[in-house]
């Protein structure tokens, strides 16, 4: 289903083990495997479901492979416009990007901003 997406905040545990929507927290509906996560403070990668109650599954977020998007750390539009903060990983520094809108919503402080669209090719 493609790379996993990176999340932060509080995460409820049922969600985490697949035992709930991952959007909506349901847990008497059918559920289906919906991608897979990682929360920012692990490295390990959590395979989670959904009920239906979202038309796209929350890692389905690149429509064009041509295009590359960033996403957003806090909603599920692409076309992140600023990094708010770095990760060290093992291939370098990951990047988590967001909205300003959404960060600042949050009392998020960005590092930088993008005024430009990503260039075919790049990823993240």
């Amino acid at each position: 289903m493609g790379e996993p997406t990176l999340v932060a905040g509080q995460v409820s545990i049922a969600r985490l083990h697949g035992e709930a929507c991952w959007h909506c927290g349901a847990v008497a509906r059918t559920l289906t495997p919906a991608g897979t996560i990682v929360h920012i403070e692990s490295h390990q990668e959590w395979p989670i479901v959904a009920c239906g109650c979202v038309s796209a599954p929350l890692v389905a977020r690149d429509d064009s492979a041509s295009r590359p998007r960033r996403h957003c750390q806090f909603c599920p539009e692409s076309n992140a416009d600023a990094c708010i903060r770095t990760q060290p990983s093992k291939d370098g520094d990951v990047h988590i990007y967001a909205h300003k809108a959404c960060a600042e919503a949050r009392g998020v402080r960005w590092l930088y901003v993008f005024t430009t669209e990503p260039s075919p090719g790049v990823q993240r």
